[in-house]
C-alpha cells in the first residue's frame, strides 16, 4: 500500500521557522565593554541586537552572524567580565530563537590592523579559555567561523602571511566540541593546512564574503569556474555548512555592470555552492546607514576606473535603487525558469491551496530554498519475509543537505503505543533534488493502516524539531506523516 503525503502549498511562513538555514543578519559585541561596534558603538550590544532583529523581523531570520571582538584583551587573559558579557548575549539569542554564526576576532579597524593584532601566544591562551564556553553554548551555535586572523577575522592575505595559520587553525579545532561545525574563508585554508585524517577536516565548511553573482578572485576558491579548486569546492560543499554575504550596496557599480546583482547568477552560485545561509545585512537595507561616506565612495570609484559623476549626484532617497534584495522582490519567476536554469524547485511552491498558480519572486526563492527544504512524498507499507516494511520517501528541494541538524528520528505507533523509534544520522545523503528512502521494519506485528501512526522529527542539536514541506500536523516538535 502506498500513501501520498500532501505537500505544503500557499504563501505560508511556517517553514521559515526551521533552524540552521536561511537568511541571517549580523551584530557585534565588544566583550570587554558589552557595547557594540561601528554604527552602534555607543549602544549596549544587546540593545543593538534587538534593533537589528526588529529591522529584519519580516524576513524571518533564524540565524545571526555574531562577531565577538576580543580586542581589548589582546595583551591579557579573558576575565569574568568578558564571559559574563558573552553569556548574556547568547542568552538573548536564545530568547529571540536565534542561533549564532559565531566568529571571534580582534581587528575591527581595518585601516590600522597592526595596532589591534595580538601575539599568537595570547591567541592560544584565549582559545584554551573559550573551550568550556563553546561546549556550554554548543546548542545555540549554528557554526563557528575560524575568525581570529586579520580584519574582522576574515583571514585577509597579508594577515595570513604574518600568522602561523596552521597552528591557529588546529587550536581552533581543538577548542571546539567534536560535533560542532566550522567554516573557513578560503578553500586553501582547509586544503593546505589540514589533511583528510585531521580531526576537524570533515566538519569544516566555508563562508564566502564576496558574493556578486559572477565569480571573483576574492571568492572562496577564486575566479575561475573551471579550476580544480572550484570543482573540488562544489563537491565538498555538498557535505558542509556554507554561509555567504554579498558586497555592500555602494560597491555594486564598482564590481557589476548593473546597479544590482543578477538574481539568476546569484541563484546558480547559491545552488552550485550548496549555501545554507545568506546575509541580509549586505545589499539590502545598508544604503540607509547614515554613516556612509560619499568621500569613500568617490575614492573607490576612481580607484577602480569608474566615473563617480554618475553616482555622487544621487540623493540618499535614490540609494535604494542599488539594493539587490529589494530589486529581487520585484523580479518574478516561474517554475519553467528554474527548470531551464537547472535550479532546485518545488511545484507546490507555485500553487495556493486551491491549486491556482501564484506569483513568486527571486527574494522569496532565496528565502525559502537556502539550506534544506525537505518533503515527504509518500509512505509505502510492504510485506516482506514475514515482516512489514515501512518505506518513507523523502526529497530535499533546498540548496543544501541538512547537515546542520543532528538526526532524523522516525517513530511508529500502533494504537497509540510506540513500537519503534529509529534514528537516521546520514543527513548528507539528503542532497538537493535527490530522492531518498528511509526504511523501518516491523516484526511480529499485525495491524491495519487505520491503527498506525508515523511521526518524523528533523532534530536540531538543541533538541528542537523542524517542519517538513508538507501539509500535515506539526505537534510536539514532530511531523505527523500518518495519523
Amino acid at each position: 500500500m502506498k500513501f501520498k503525503i500532501p505537500p505544503k502549498k500557499g504563501l505560508d511562513t511556517e517553514l521559515l521557522e526551521n533552524s540552521d538555514r536561511g537568511f541571517r543578519f549580523e551584530v557585534y559585541l565588544n566583550v570587554a565593554t558589552g557595547k557594540s561596534i561601528y554604527q552602534y558603538e555607543k549602544d549596549n550590544a544587546i540593545e543593538a541586537l534587538e534593533q537589528e532583529f526588529k529591522k529584519y523581523h519580516d524576513d524571518h531570520p533564524t540565524l545571526v552572524q555574531v562577531y565577538f571582538y576580543l580586542t581589548e584583551y589582546k595583551e591579557k587573559s579573558l576575565d569574568q567580565i568578558a564571559f559574563e558579557n558573552m553569556d548574556r548575549f547568547i542568552q538573548k539569542l536564545s530568547s529571540l530563537h536565534l542561533k549564532a554564526v559565531l566568529r571571534f576576532a580582534y581587528v575591527w579597524d581595518d585601516g590600522n590592523p597592526m595596532s589591534q593584532e595580538p601575539k599568537e601566544e595570547q591567541i592560544y591562551e584565549h582559545l584554551d579559555q573559550l573551550r568550556p564556553y563553546l561546549k556550554k553554548w554548543s546548542g545555540q551555535i549554528h557554526v563557528l567561523q575560524a575568525g581570529i586572523i586579520g580584519a574582522w577575522g576574515e583571514w585577509s592575505f597579508k594577515s595570513r602571511e604574518r600568522s602561523d595559520e596552521g597552528q591557529i587553525l588546529n587550536k581552533i579545532i581543538e577548542a571546539t566540541p567534536k560535533d560542532m561545525k566550522l567554516q573557513v574563508r578560503y578553500w586553501d585554508i582547509k586544503q593546505k593546512l589540514l589533511s583528510q585524517e585531521d580531526s576537524g577536516f570533515q566538519r569544516i565548511g566555508y563562508h564566502d564574503d564576496f558574493l556578486i553573482g559572477n565569480l571573483h578572485g576574492w571568492n572562496t576558491a577564486g575566479e575561475l569556474w573551471e579550476s580544480a579548486a572550484n570543482h573540488d569546492l562544489r563537491q565538498d560543499s555538498r557535505y558542509q555548512l556554507v554561509d555567504g554575504e554579498m558586497i555592500w550596496w555602494w560597491a555594486n557599480p564598482i564590481y557589476l555592470n548593473n546597479r544590482t546583482i543578477d538574481p539568476e547568477k546569484m541563484a546558480k552560485r547559491l545552488a552550485n555552492g550548496h549555501f545554507t545561509s545568506l546575509s541580509l545585512t549586505h545589499n539590502y537595507k545598508d544604503m540607509l546607514d547614515g554613516n556612509f561616506s560619499k568621500f569613500v565612495w568617490e575614492n573607490e570609484l576612481k580607484r577602480n576606473n569608474k566615473n563617480p559623476d554618475e553616482y555622487l549626484s544621487l540623493q540618499k532617497s535614490e540609494y535604494s535603487s542599488f539594493s539587490s534584495i529589494n530589486a529581487w522582490k520585484n523580479q518574478t519567476i516561474e517554475m519553467e525558469k528554474l527548470l531551464s536554469l537547472g535550479l532546485p524547485y518545488d511545484p507546490a511552491w507555485f500553487l495556493n491551496r486551491e491549486d491556482q498558480v501564484i506569483q513568486r519572486n527571486w527574494y522569496e526563492y532565496f528565502r525559502d530554498f537556502l539550506g534544506y527544504r525537505i518533503n515527504c512524498e509518500s509512505i509505502e507499507l510492504k510485506e516482506k519475509n514475514k515482516h512489514i516494511e515501512i518505506l518513507i520517501h523523502l526529497i530535499n528541494r533546498g540548496f543544501a543537505a541538512p547537515v546542520g541538524l543532528e538526526k532524523i528520528t522516525i517513530q511508529v505507533f500502533l494504537k497509540d503505543k510506540k513500537i519503534i523509534s529509529a534514528d537516521f544520522f546520514e543527513l548528507n545523503k539528503l542532497q538537493s533534488m535527490k530522492p531518498l528512502t528511509i526504511d523501518v521494519a516491523l516484526f511480529n506485528q499485525k495491524f491495519s493502516p487505520d491503527d498506525l501512526s508515523i511521526s518524523l522529527k528533523l532534530q536540531a542539536k538543541d533538541g528542537s524539531g523542524n517542519r517538513l514541506a508538507n501539509d500535515i500536523a506539526f505537534k510536539d516538535q514532530l511531523n505527523w506523516l500518518f495519523n
